[in-house]
């Protein structure tokens, strides 16, 4: 691995530490939380999709 995948690596532990860290530590209300989830759940949606459409060139609405 080179030093750009490492620094990518290490943001994602980062940001993953700190946002288990700040739901233990009751900082985050459930809001703020549910946000964050479904902004999660987005993302991967997201990246998902890309993955389908670019890669594989497939386009489905799911029939």
């Amino acid at each position: 691995m080179n030093y750009r995948h490492i620094k990518k690596w290490l943001l994602l532990a980062a940001i993953i530490v700190s946002a288990v860290a700040s739901q233990f530590s009751g900082a985050i209300n459930a809001y703020y939380l549910q946000v964050i989830i479904f902004i999660g759940i987005n993302i991967i949606l997201a990246v998902g999709l890309n993955i389908i459409n670019g890669y594989t060139g497939q386009f489905s609405l799911g029939h």
